[in-house]
């Protein structure tokens, strides 16, 4: 018997290579603005219909200064201790978590996700691409890249954000007790 969660997993995998706009990204809706305003300037059949671009065109997006700006203050609830500038679009943020300081690197450059966000807790560190995780990985859902940061949603997001790294970063330790407890 399939399990439920599957089900649903599966049903939104669907819409999501559907042309089901309520599950596009930002960046694709942006696309979609861009070039049907491309296609209309040079009287081009446009690739999308007009639908498309109107919903498009309803999504305030937030730019990624805006979000810089809202995670640092956000990141106050994960006391905060500095930023350091990676470069590329990345930014270190230095917090205590838990009473263990931890890294979460942010990167708000890519073409395809308004944030990617990665923590590193102190026990991981030097390790390399074993060295960090997201929530999303450790469940085998992705690699913790944010693509539907809205001006609608930005508070909730970055709530769902803190939460995010938060247990992420208390995943090596609720692993080596969850280890401890079962050792002979």
């Amino acid at each position: 018997m399939p399990h439920p969660f599957k089900d649903r997993l599966d049903q939104g995998r669907d819409a999501i290579c559907t042309s089901d706009l309520r599950f596009q990204s930002v960046p694709t809706l942006r696309d979609v603005v861009s070039t049907f305003k491309i296609e209309k300037f040079r009287g081009a059949r446009p690739t999308f219909p007009q639908a498309w671009f109107d919903y498009a065109t309803s999504i305030q997006s937030v730019k990624a200064a805006e979000l810089r700006k809202a995670v640092k203050l956000a990141f106050r609830a994960l006391d905060l201790q500095k930023v350091e500038k990676m470069g590329g679009g990345t930014l270190k943020y230095v917090c205590r978590v838990e009473a263990q300081e931890i890294e979460v690197d942010i990167d708000y450059g890519g073409r395809s996700a308004q944030l990617r966000y990665q923590v590193t807790p102190a026990q991981l560190r030097g390790r390399g691409v074993f060295g960090w995780l997201t929530l999303e990985r450790s469940l085998g859902l992705g690699a913790g890249d944010w693509d539907r940061i809205t001006e609608d949603n930005l508070a909730a997001s970055l709530e769902a954000l803190c939460d995010c790294v938060r247990y992420a970063a208390s995943l090596p330790a609720r692993v080596e007790a969850w280890a401890v407890s079962d050792a002979p």
